[in-house]
Protein backbone atom coordinates (compact mmCIF):
# COMPACT_ATOMS: atom_id res chain seq x y z
CA UNK A 1 0.00 0.00 0.00
CA UNK A 2 1.14 3.52 -0.73
CA UNK A 3 0.14 6.56 1.28
CA UNK A 4 1.15 10.09 0.42
CA UNK A 5 0.78 13.42 2.14
CA UNK A 6 1.98 16.95 1.69
CA UNK A 7 3.90 19.08 4.15
CA UNK A 8 2.08 19.80 7.39
CA UNK A 9 1.94 23.58 6.87
CA UNK A 10 -0.77 25.73 5.34
CA UNK A 11 -3.88 23.91 6.50
CA UNK A 12 -2.63 20.32 6.20
CA UNK A 13 -3.24 17.93 9.03
CA UNK A 14 -0.84 15.51 10.67
CA UNK A 15 -1.22 11.76 10.38
CA UNK A 16 -1.93 9.82 13.54
CA UNK A 17 1.38 8.29 14.77
CA UNK A 18 -0.35 4.92 15.33
CA UNK A 19 -1.15 4.81 11.62
CA UNK A 20 2.12 6.36 10.49
CA UNK A 21 4.25 3.71 12.24
CA UNK A 22 3.15 1.19 9.60
CA UNK A 23 4.72 3.15 6.74
CA UNK A 24 8.13 4.32 5.61
CA UNK A 25 8.74 7.98 4.94
CA UNK A 26 10.33 9.08 1.69
CA UNK A 27 11.05 12.70 1.02
CA UNK A 28 11.49 13.65 -2.61
CA UNK A 29 12.79 17.11 -3.28
CA UNK A 30 11.84 19.27 -6.23
CA UNK A 31 14.22 18.64 -9.16
CA UNK A 32 16.86 21.29 -9.78
CA UNK A 33 16.89 23.68 -12.72
CA UNK A 34 19.18 21.42 -14.78
CA UNK A 35 16.88 18.41 -14.33
CA UNK A 36 13.81 20.50 -15.19
CA UNK A 37 15.54 21.82 -18.30
CA UNK A 38 16.43 18.30 -19.43
CA UNK A 39 12.93 16.92 -18.80
CA UNK A 40 10.96 19.67 -20.49
CA UNK A 41 13.48 20.24 -23.27
CA UNK A 42 13.08 16.61 -24.35
CA UNK A 43 9.29 16.83 -24.19
CA UNK A 44 9.08 20.12 -26.08
CA UNK A 45 11.70 19.35 -28.73
CA UNK A 46 10.09 15.96 -29.39
CA UNK A 47 6.72 17.59 -30.01
CA UNK A 48 8.20 20.35 -32.17
CA UNK A 49 10.15 17.87 -34.31
CA UNK A 50 7.39 15.27 -34.66
CA UNK A 51 4.75 17.83 -35.56
CA UNK A 52 7.09 19.55 -38.05
CA UNK A 53 6.76 23.09 -36.74
CA UNK A 54 8.33 25.87 -38.82
CA UNK A 55 11.85 27.12 -38.06
CA UNK A 56 10.77 30.35 -36.24
CA UNK A 57 8.96 28.22 -33.66
CA UNK A 58 11.91 25.83 -33.33
CA UNK A 59 14.23 28.78 -32.66
CA UNK A 60 12.11 30.15 -29.82
CA UNK A 61 11.63 26.90 -27.88
CA UNK A 62 14.78 27.24 -25.75
CA UNK A 63 13.71 30.69 -24.62
CA UNK A 64 10.20 29.42 -23.84
CA UNK A 65 11.72 26.63 -21.77
CA UNK A 66 13.93 29.11 -19.91
CA UNK A 67 10.93 31.39 -19.33
CA UNK A 68 8.83 28.50 -17.97
CA UNK A 69 11.39 27.48 -15.39
CA UNK A 70 12.09 31.07 -14.32
CA UNK A 71 8.37 31.86 -14.08
CA UNK A 72 7.75 28.78 -11.94
CA UNK A 73 10.56 29.75 -9.56
CA UNK A 74 9.28 33.32 -9.35
CA UNK A 75 5.69 32.14 -8.71
CA UNK A 76 6.91 29.83 -5.94
CA UNK A 77 8.76 32.64 -4.19
CA UNK A 78 6.10 35.34 -4.70
CA UNK A 79 2.81 33.56 -3.97
CA UNK A 80 3.29 31.73 -0.70
CA UNK A 81 0.48 29.79 0.99
CA UNK A 82 -1.33 31.45 3.88
CA UNK A 83 -4.32 30.48 6.00
CA UNK A 84 -6.67 32.09 3.48
CA UNK A 85 -4.66 31.18 0.38
CA UNK A 86 -3.72 27.67 1.43
CA UNK A 87 -4.02 26.43 -2.16
CA UNK A 88 -1.06 28.59 -3.29
CA UNK A 89 1.14 25.53 -3.54
CA UNK A 90 2.88 25.28 -6.89
CA UNK A 91 4.74 22.11 -7.82
CA UNK A 92 6.02 20.13 -10.77
CA UNK A 93 2.45 19.27 -11.78
CA UNK A 94 1.81 22.94 -12.55
CA UNK A 95 4.87 23.14 -14.75
CA UNK A 96 3.83 19.92 -16.47
CA UNK A 97 0.32 21.28 -17.09
CA UNK A 98 1.81 24.16 -19.07
CA UNK A 99 3.59 21.71 -21.35
CA UNK A 100 0.55 19.45 -21.55
CA UNK A 101 -1.38 22.37 -23.03
CA UNK A 102 1.46 23.24 -25.40
CA UNK A 103 1.50 19.65 -26.67
CA UNK A 104 -1.96 20.22 -28.15
CA UNK A 105 -0.53 22.86 -30.49
CA UNK A 106 -0.36 22.22 -34.20
CA UNK A 107 1.87 23.88 -36.83
CA UNK A 108 -1.12 25.16 -38.80
CA UNK A 109 -2.07 27.47 -35.91
CA UNK A 110 1.30 28.16 -34.30
CA UNK A 111 3.30 29.40 -37.28
CA UNK A 112 5.62 32.04 -35.81
CA UNK A 113 7.72 32.63 -32.71
CA UNK A 114 5.27 35.24 -31.34
CA UNK A 115 2.40 32.76 -31.83
CA UNK A 116 4.30 30.21 -29.76
CA UNK A 117 5.08 32.79 -27.07
CA UNK A 118 1.39 33.71 -26.87
CA UNK A 119 0.49 30.04 -26.58
CA UNK A 120 3.00 29.64 -23.75
CA UNK A 121 1.65 32.76 -22.03
CA UNK A 122 -1.90 31.44 -22.38
CA UNK A 123 -0.98 28.08 -20.84
CA UNK A 124 0.96 29.78 -18.04
CA UNK A 125 -2.02 31.98 -17.23
CA UNK A 126 -4.33 28.98 -17.36
CA UNK A 127 -2.19 27.13 -14.84
CA UNK A 128 -0.96 29.86 -12.49
CA UNK A 129 -3.22 32.90 -12.88
CA UNK A 130 -6.41 30.88 -12.58
CA UNK A 131 -5.37 29.75 -9.07
CA UNK A 132 -5.04 33.30 -7.79
CA UNK A 133 -7.97 34.59 -5.73
CA UNK A 134 -7.67 38.36 -5.40
CA UNK A 135 -7.11 41.22 -7.83
CA UNK A 136 -3.83 42.28 -6.26
CA UNK A 137 -2.33 38.81 -6.79
CA UNK A 138 -3.61 38.73 -10.37
CA UNK A 139 -2.06 42.13 -11.09
CA UNK A 140 1.21 40.99 -9.50
CA UNK A 141 1.18 37.85 -11.64
CA UNK A 142 0.51 39.84 -14.83
CA UNK A 143 3.40 42.17 -14.02
CA UNK A 144 5.71 39.21 -13.27
CA UNK A 145 4.79 37.53 -16.54
CA UNK A 146 5.22 40.63 -18.69
CA UNK A 147 8.51 41.60 -17.01
CA UNK A 148 9.85 38.08 -17.57
CA UNK A 149 8.73 38.12 -21.21
CA UNK A 150 10.43 41.48 -21.78
CA UNK A 151 13.63 40.12 -20.26
CA UNK A 152 13.75 36.77 -22.08
CA UNK A 153 12.07 37.64 -25.37
CA UNK A 154 13.71 41.05 -25.74
CA UNK A 155 13.73 40.94 -29.55
CA UNK A 156 9.94 40.38 -29.76
CA UNK A 157 7.43 43.22 -30.14
CA UNK A 158 5.80 44.03 -26.79
CA UNK A 159 2.30 43.89 -28.27
CA UNK A 160 2.67 40.09 -28.07
CA UNK A 161 2.82 40.25 -24.26
CA UNK A 162 -0.80 41.27 -23.61
CA UNK A 163 -2.38 38.43 -21.62
CA UNK A 164 -5.95 39.74 -21.90
CA UNK A 165 -5.97 39.20 -25.68
CA UNK A 166 -4.47 35.78 -25.37
CA UNK A 167 -6.98 32.99 -26.05
CA UNK A 168 -6.19 29.54 -27.36
CA UNK A 169 -8.14 26.31 -27.32
CA UNK A 170 -7.95 22.83 -28.76
CA UNK A 171 -10.59 20.46 -30.00
CA UNK A 172 -9.33 16.97 -29.36
CA UNK A 173 -11.73 15.01 -31.63
CA UNK A 174 -10.85 17.25 -34.58
CA UNK A 175 -7.16 16.88 -33.87
CA UNK A 176 -7.49 13.09 -33.66
CA UNK A 177 -9.23 13.00 -37.05
CA UNK A 178 -6.40 15.05 -38.54
CA UNK A 179 -3.83 12.62 -37.15
CA UNK A 180 -5.75 9.66 -38.54
CA UNK A 181 -5.63 11.21 -42.03
CA UNK A 182 -1.82 11.53 -41.86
Amino acid sequence: AVVSTQSTGAGSFTINPRLQRHFCVFAVSFPGQDAQTTIYSNILSGHIEMSKFPMPVKRITEKVLQASIQLHAKINSTFLPTAIKFHYIFNLRDLSNIYQGILYSIPEVTKTGPDFIQLWMHESCRVYRDKLVDERDIETYDKLLIDLCRKIFEDVDESVFKPETNIFTHFSPLRERERERD
